[in-house]
């Protein structure tokens, strides 16, 4: 399964590259198997070159009439001068869909292209490198930082620290409940700018008595650029007696499969035979990473389905998608496994890719597969890449859905309803993640040791909160990229 599709805010995403002069016609066609690259070139839009905002909504429309899954729920009698940016257009025009729940506010977008492809090329980020988020009780907790990333670089920052008080200096420091209210919080804890300073009062997790915190301390946090270990050097991969962990940040960058691969070999090494896939906050990525993990997770099934594609009728007509195009199989692969058991350590963040790999294993596993902790977000659609150079516009557009071998992929209420076996657990940020001590990595190892008579199940609902409730919010950057969303996880 070596496929040129990218898998970004959307459950998998083809990556369809102009290829410029403006002159139109097809390479090779958006495929869902096999070696190579190629792309799209884009049919010039009859709005021409131009890059003022009226030209770039009119393209926008074009694209979305021909390529959008749901063309028919395109609503064209929107007025364009109503709207001051692409992205409120866009929704404008999607609403029909939206209300019919065929797909999500989001989904479809416009980004830079040179920041994009930079960003998946080197994976790199620009800001503090960690997951701060509104747990229950207004607490800002933070659920995860980065090695290389200067909050765990700079100040030892890490998972399950209570953020007391920000500020761009000492003497502004607030709670983060008010900065939230006044908008500032985003701003300081996601700065846009290399060298930006925030100051921070946290108190770090007291590991030996979860729940409890260790005395307070106030630092300078100074942003930087930094690459990311899609898996993580500290604890991404476990071996836990005769189960294998091994927990996927993100799929956005192709040295994800190196670093699964070498972290299946260590499995391989240990004799395991049952695996616990943690992708609790993993919003997506690269559908090579996805099908790779798939290949190392499916010894036994080579040449049985992964996924298949079910593409608009303007994919179809533009780039003469074969049937084998459409349908992606499981291959052999290094360090391939053959588990007894797997587990997908999942909450509401998990998207895209996540959803994707985690859909193919029911028709094989049954009850030998589980989902754990909450519910998926349900991203059910996929988007091509269409690109307007001269604007440095790359517009991803819904245009395909996929199931699995057993026909299952309208899971846009999350994975819950649809999986054979879920057990509930919460996201226990209390302890380090790998350790077998945490909630929902206890739940998945029960669960390894008792199959689904030990498990809680949950409900589509289970796992989804509101901002409304505040109960749970996942904080990110303001207009996050491709790779910060599939870092982050999907835009609410």
């Amino acid at each position: 399964m070596r496929a040129d599709k990218f898998l970004g805010l959307v459950l998998a995403s083809t990556m369809l590259a102009s290829c410029g002069g403006g002159s139109g016609g097809t390479t090779t066609p958006p495929r869902s198997g096999g070696d190579g690259g190629g792309g799209v070139v884009t049919p010039p839009p009859t709005s021409g070159t131009s890059c003022s905002l009226s030209a770039r909504k009119e393209w926008v429309l074009e694209t979305l009439k021909e390529y959008y899954l749901y063309p028919d729920l395109v609503d064209d009698t929107v007025n364009p001068d109503n709207y001051t940016t692409l992205q409120s257009y866009i929704e404008a025009l999607l609403a029909p869909a939206y209300a019919q729940k065929l797909d999500k506010a989001g989904f479809t977008y416009v980004r830079s292209i040179e920041e994009e492809e930079a960003q998946i090329a080197n994976a790199t980020y620009q800001d503090f490198g960690w997951r701060p988020s509104f747990e229950a009780g207004n607490a800002l907790i933070v659920l995860e930082t980065f090695e290389n990333g200067p909050a765990y670089k700079q100040a030892g920052i890490d998972r399950g620290a209570l953020i007391k008080r920000v500020g761009r200096t000492a003497a502004t420091l607030t709670d983060p409940v008010t900065a939230y209210n006044n908008g500032t919080l985003i701003d300081l804890l996601f700065p846009a700018e290399d060298g930006a300073q925030t100051v921070v009062e946290f108190q770090p997790a007291d590991y030996s008595n979860p729940g409890s915190y260790l005395p307070a301390q106030t630092v300078t946090l100074t942003a930087s650029e930094y690459s990311l270990d899609p898996v993580s050097k500290r604890y991404g991969v476990e071996v836990i007696g005769n189960v294998g962990y091994v927990n996927l940040r993100t799929f956005a960058t192709s040295n994800a499969k190196t670093q699964l691969s070498s972290a299946f070999a260590e499995f391989n090494s240990a004799g395991v035979d049952q695996i616990v896939v943690d992708l609790r906050y993993n919003g997506g990525g690269l559908v090579d990473v996805a099908e790779h993990f798939g290949d190392l997770l499916s010894e036994g099934l080579n040449g049985e389905l992964f996924s298949e594609t079910i593409y608009s009728d303007g994919v179809l007509r533009n780039y003469n998608v074969t049937e084998a195009d459409k349908k992606e199989y499981f291959q052999t692969t290094t360090q391939q496994l053959q588990p007894n058991r797997l587990a997908f350590i999942t909450t509401d963040r998990s998207a895209s890719a996540s959803e994707l790999l985690a859909n193919a294993f029911p028709p094989y596993f049954g009850d030998n597969t589980a989902l754990v902790g909450s519910n998926t977000y349900g991203k059910a659609v996929g988007q091509i890449a269409i690109d307007r150079e001269a604007c440095d516009d790359r517009l991803r557009v819904i245009a395909f859905k996929t199931v699995n071998a057993d026909g299952v992929g309208d899971y846009f209420d999350g994975l819950a309803d649809t999986y054979p076996v879920t057990c509930r657990a919460p996201d226990d940020y209390t302890l380090p993640m790998g350790d077998a001590r945490e909630d929902s990595i206890a739940e998945a190892l029960d669960y390894m040791a008792g199959g689904k008579a030990v498990c809680t199940p949950m409900s589509a609902s289970s796992g989804q909160t509101t901002l409304a409730k505040r109960e749970k919010i996942i904080l990110m950057p303001k207009n996050p990229t491709f790779a910060e969303q599939a870092l982050y996880g999907p835009l609410r």
